[in-house]
């Protein structure tokens, strides 16, 4: 982290790779979550999407809505729900070219995750099974692990 910390310092005084600093803050919010901060993590988060909903290059709000809606359901009042449901209704409506697929299986994958919050466990294992399948469709081995580990 103390590593992370002196890049994210490069990058804010050098503007022209600011690019990366949203992508190092989502790995500051994970860490303070580990840490127990979730709280924070989730502040942090959400300044990241109100700071790149701004922009009209898509970026890193694919990876930091994942990571918010997974903290706000591990969070798990009615509340955090209610806003990972709106979380994962945002990501659902961002625009992305035809056939990028990174948006759709994150998204099958917090549909899960929130249907078993609900305590839908039909509906997760529906979202499960479709995880699955096109993970392995499209060779993607990080989800391919996760999709095994949610059955």
């Amino acid at each position: 982290m103390s590593l992370l910390a002196t890049v994210r310092e490069a990058v804010v005084r050098q503007r022209s790779i600011a690019v990366f600093l949203p992508l190092i803050d989502i790995e500051f919010a994970k860490e303070k979550a580990l840490q127990g901060d979730v709280d924070d993590a989730v502040d942090l988060l959400r300044a990241i999407l109100e700071r790149e909903n701004a922009s009209t290059v898509i970026g890193p709000q694919g990876p930091a809505a994942e990571v918010l809606v997974e903290l706000l359901l591990q969070r798990g009042g009615p509340v955090d729900v209610a806003a990972a449901r709106e979380a994962i209704d945002w990501l659902t409506a961002m625009p992305t070219e035809p056939g990028v697929v990174i948006y759709e299986i994150a998204l099958l994958r917090l549909r899960a995750l929130l249907a078993r919050a609900c305590g839908d466990e039909l509906e997760y294992r529906q979202y499960v099974d479709r995880y699955r399948a096109m993970a392995n469709q499209i060779g993607f081995e990080g989800h391919i692990a996760m999709a095994e580990a949610m059955t």
